[in-house]
């Protein structure tokens, strides 16, 4: 397991690297293209969220593999055609995590994956929450 040092430096150099490179800023890599041209080989296994709540005012409360606990403003993202639908709280709220370690929400017959969030949004735009805030509802 690495040290919360190297956990932090990786993250550094991915969020780097994901502000910086063109053809990441105009969405023309996978993550997984990132992840390899960047040089974080291994690193792509904290790439992931194990828990996420959400909160009021359309935010996400996301504990990542690396231990950081992120709240993430979704709000923006709701201007977008893709995201409209999940205006509905009660769509919005039913956000999950699939196997891959990505939030995601299904679709109406409640078997495929009908939008997602992917994890640089919330390493780069989410909001650290301190250690001693634990949990979802510590963190409003």
């Amino acid at each position: 397991m690495r040290s919360e040092e190297e956990l932090n430096a990786i993250n550094e150099k991915y969020i780097d690297f994901l502000e910086n490179d063109p053809s990441v800023i105009l969405g023309e890599m996978s993550i997984r293209e990132v992840v390899k041209k960047a040089g974080l080989g291994p690193f792509t296994q904290y790439l992931k969220v194990i828990e996420i709540r959400p909160l009021d005012d359309y935010k996400l409360w996301c504990r990542l593999r690396t231990g950081e606990i992120k709240i993430y403003d979704f709000t923006p993202q709701l201007e977008f055609p893709m995201y409209q639908h999940l205006k509905d709280k009660s769509k919005f709220n039913d956000v999950i995590i699939d196997e891959f370690g990505v939030p995601v929400w299904m679709d109406a017959d409640g078997v495929t994956r009908d939008t997602d969030i992917g994890i640089s949004c919330i390493l780069i735009d989410g909001v650290n929450v301190p250690i001693e805030l634990k949990t979802p509802t510590q963190a409003l």
